[in-house]
């Protein structure tokens, strides 16, 4: 961790349930507070809605993102792991695991 970071936490789930509603305030709430790197835990309910209606994608384009580099980091119970590498615009590579074993998505995504 950089010796300057902050950490901030945003509390979106409730008794009653983690509302969509929660989860956009936050996220526009972090963009007020200057926040640099947002790390979203929440579960599923089981399927990927468009990107149009899942509520975190619409979030992360108001963090002045957008939903194909959402990263998702996350537990499985697969027992395979596929070797990737992931390269940043400025040649970095960070090596990595993924669930797919495709061709390559390329430049385009």
């Amino acid at each position: 961790m950089v010796t300057r970071a902050r950490i901030a936490a945003y509390k979106v789930y409730w008794k009653l349930g983690c509302f969509d509603s929660d989860i956009l305030a936050a996220m526009d709430q972090v963009i007020v507070n200057g926040v640099h790197i947002i790390s979203l835990s929440v579960g599923a309910t089981g399927y990927a809605p468009s990107y149009y209606h899942d509520y975190i994608a619409i979030g992360a384009f108001g963090t002045v993102n957008i939903a194909p580099w959402i990263i998702t980091v996350g537990a499985s119970t697969i027992d395979r792991e596929f070797l990737v590498d992931v390269v940043l615009g400025d040649g970095r590579v960070f090596n990595g695991v993924s669930l797919y074993s495709g061709d390559p998505l390329g430049d385009s995504g």
